[in-house]
């Protein structure tokens, strides 16, 4: 619902109402009586911590992946390549064209 632009607009409304609200509410709260820490804060802002700190760990991961992929792709081509050049002239010319042809569809 969110990938559409009117998900996106009801989403931006409900948070803007939702935090109008709050306001007013805790305007009409503190008149009544004094607020007190009861703890649940720092709980919810801790599970925020934890959902960031697990969220930049994937993150982290999948790039080192993809970086290792990415450097044994790179590896392998380097050594057909190198492979090649001891190859008679027609099979170098054909692996040539093969890994020219494979970097211009990549």
């Amino acid at each position: 619902m969110l990938n559409t632009l009117w998900g996106m607009i009801f989403y931006v409304l409900l948070l803007f109402t939702s935090l109008i609200l709050g306001i007013r509410y805790g305007a009409v709260y503190k008149k009544k009586r004094s607020w007190e820490s009861s703890g649940i804060e720092n709980a919810i802002i801790g599970i925020f911590g934890l959902i960031i700190s697990f969220t930049f760990l994937q993150a982290g991961n999948a790039h080192r992946e993809r970086s290792a992929n990415l450097h044994r792709e790179v590896n392998n081509i380097d050594m057909l390549y190198r492979y090649s050049r001891e190859l008679p002239d027609s099979m170098h010319r054909y692996t040539q064209n093969m890994l020219t042809g494979f970097y211009k569809t990549n």
